[in-house]
């Protein structure tokens, strides 16, 4: 039997990593989510008081108590809370439950290269707007867009509040 892979698959370019100085160059690098400091003190102390059985354990795998604590401290449910192993993951979960193959996926442009990878994958639709100069009215979300991506950088600017956009997205009870 042969395996055929999907055409949104087959049909992508490969990743291309940006800029990567030498590493005997000084440089402050600061892409990739790399930190050019060390862990603080405190983290340090953490980590020598940490015993290695409690290493080799996968943690809770839907991190139950972190849910918990984060739904008291904030005024959620746990159950209206998602934890996952870094950003990407968190953001393919949105990507994979909120739009289905053909549905549209939206986010202005610069923005993280990952909410396009994503929709391509996904098989969604991309809409994308380019923020110009002086920033100050950027395009709302298209009204058809299942997902649309608000990238931090551009919230300052933004003009609806983030009540707005909790209200438009919210999941119907």
């Amino acid at each position: 039997m042969t395996l055929q892979v999907r055409t949104a698959i087959s049909s992508m370019k490969g990743y291309v990593p940006g800029f990567q100085p030498d590493p005997s160059e000084n440089y402050l690098k600061l892409n990739s989510n790399e930190n050019p400091y060390p862990p603080s003190p405190r983290v340090r102390e953490v980590l020598k008081k940490t015993a290695y059985e409690d290493l080799r354990i996968y943690p809770d795998p839907v991190s139950l108590d972190l849910r918990q604590r984060l739904g008291a401290l904030y005024g959620f449910s746990p159950d209206q809370i998602i934890c996952g192993n870094g950003s990407d993951e968190i953001l393919n979960i949105i990507a994979r439950t909120f739009a289905g193959p053909g549905e549209v996926i939206g986010f202005h442009e610069p923005t993280f290269p990952l909410y396009r990878v994503l929709a391509a994958i996904n098989g969604n639709e991309i809409v994308s707007s380019t923020v110009r100069e002086p920033y100050d009215k950027p395009s709302p979300p298209p009204e058809n867009a299942k997902v649309f991506f608000l990238a931090k950088s551009h919230l300052i600017a933004y003009p609806l509040s983030c009540n707005a956009i909790r209200t438009r997205y919210r999941t119907p009870h």
